[in-house]
């Protein structure tokens, strides 16, 4: 689901993307999605915090075992680049 709803929000925008537009490239009913995600909002919310968590775990990873600060902020832009 998550592919699909950041597709649909990239072309169409997040106010032209309806959950039955997510639904309807899912391949499924809406009241399907519905049953899981009630709202636009909670799917883009859920999107926005998976992507942060994937954002910080690849800063940890990109710094790990680096003192010296430079250096982290050098790796914390590639990673993120």
């Amino acid at each position: 689901m998550p592919e699909a709803a950041i597709a649909l929000f990239a072309e169409r925008g997040y106010r032209g993307t309806t959950v039955r537009d997510i639904a309807q490239e899912l391949g499924i009913r809406g009241p399907s999605l519905y049953n899981n995600m009630h709202s636009r909002q909670q799917i883009l919310r859920a999107l926005m915090f998976s992507i942060t968590e994937q954002a910080i775990a690849a800063q940890r990873a990109a710094i790990a075992w680096v003192d010296d600060v430079d250096e982290q902020l050098r790796r914390t832009a590639e990673a993120h680049g």
